[in-house]
């Protein structure tokens, strides 16, 4: 539900209890993943293919670069309705997961089905096991995203990108493409990335009251770029903005905007650019400086170590595929505030608006979450 009846839950508060259940799920990592690694175990697949919609979509295009990596497997990210719709080939080889929070998704179960009903097997990863979905997987997994009851999610987004990358490093362990040091050292170095995010949330926070009047007050339309992993975080950070404050967002990828779309930027658009640490960072942060020339409502999400009216940085020792957990957060707490501050007046219309084109299965009173 994203009327104004669930605004006794507070999105900031989920945001803030994200960083601890992130935790949590790293430290439990083998037992939070064993029923999707068994299963991958079986047998060789030759590909991962995920199918998910919204939040969950976005979800699995910021992890998936990091899954090919750690498990050496081409990795495709389907929406439910293009696999419901058009997608004709399917195969024994491929590795099937359907991604959907609340386990209602009636675009998402469809397709999920047709999977099955051909054949094959699929997982299906949600925040709740007793949905809907159970009825259209082979098996059915908790992704430990807690509760969460605030249909704009912001834990759910963050804990399905941690078990998509949690899987891929357990399922690399148990069939030998990384060691166990390798792998133990990863999730080292995702523990480190959970103090991050906590000092990154207190730190957004005052980068947004500093903010309110120039960048959160005026801002009409949106546009985003990222790159890498950080094009997911750039598409959720956009979903985010267009579900809360009601204001139009596009996401780019930051060499796609130059070749076309920065034609809209006019002195009236607001232009947020994801810099990562990586071999595009140099290129980020000299679309920063020049971008000026076409609107002063310029501002640069970094981390690097850099000063500004405009940049919030936030230059914390984490690597490209993990900066995504730091760098989504100004995006949800802007969504959040924004939101507090007054967001879309016409929430309840477009509550109908979903319920009268079926986006979501019937509550079965069973919820834990959505």
């Amino acid at each position: 539900m994203k009327g104004n009846k669930c605004m006794q839950e507070s999105m900031r508060n989920y945001i803030m209890e994200t960083p601890d259940q992130c935790q949590q799920n790293i430290m439990q990592a083998a037992e939070l993943t064993q029923i999707i690694t068994d299963e991958f175990c079986k047998q060789t697949y030759k590909r991962i293919q995920i199918v998910a919609s919204g939040s969950s979509y976005n979800a699995a295009v910021t992890a998936r670069y990091f899954m090919e990596k750690t498990l050496k497997l081409k990795v495709e990210v389907l929406t439910s309705f293009s696999t419901l719709n058009y997608e004709t080939m399917f195969d024994a080889e491929t590795f099937y997961i359907g991604l959907g929070q609340s386990g209602r998704s009636t675009n998402t179960n469809a397709a999920m089905r047709k999977i099955i009903d051909r054949g094959y097997s699929l997982i299906g990863l949600t925040g709740n096991v007793e949905s809907e979905m159970k009825c259209n997987c082979t098996q059915i997994c908790n992704w430990g995203v807690g509760i969460e009851k605030i249909g704009y999610v912001t834990k759910g987004y963050t804990t399905a990108v941690l078990f998509l990358m949690l899987f891929a490093v357990e399922a690399a362990r148990k069939t030998n493409r990384l060691r166990s040091q390798e792998a133990n050292s990863i999730l080292k170095e995702m523990l480190s990335m959970t103090e991050c995010m906590k000092k990154v949330i207190h730190q957004t926070e005052s980068w947004y009251k500093a903010n309110t009047a120039g960048l959160f007050t005026e801002m009409n339309r949106i546009q985003i770029t990222g790159y890498g992993s950080n094009l997911g975080v750039a598409m959720e950070g956009a979903l985010k903005i267009e579900e809360t404050l009601a204001r139009a967002a596009t996401a780019y990828e930051m060499e796609e905007y130059l070749h076309g779309p920065c034609y809209e930027t006019t002195p009236d658009r607001t232009v947020m650019i994801i810099d990562a640490p990586g071999s595009a960072s140099s290129r980020a942060y000299q679309l920063y400086q020049k971008l000026f020339a076409l609107t002063p409502k310029t501002y640069l999400i970094t981390t690097r170590k850099c000063e500004g009216e405009h940049v919030l940085s936030l230059p914390y020792p984490v690597k490209e595929e993990l900066s995504v957990f730091i760098n989504i957060i100004p995006f949800q707490l802007i969504a959040a505030l924004g939101r507090e501050q007054g967001g879309n007046p016409y929430e309840d219309r477009f509550t109908v608006f979903g319920d009268a084109m079926s986006t979501k299965s019937p509550r079965k009173g069973n919820e834990v979450g959505l």
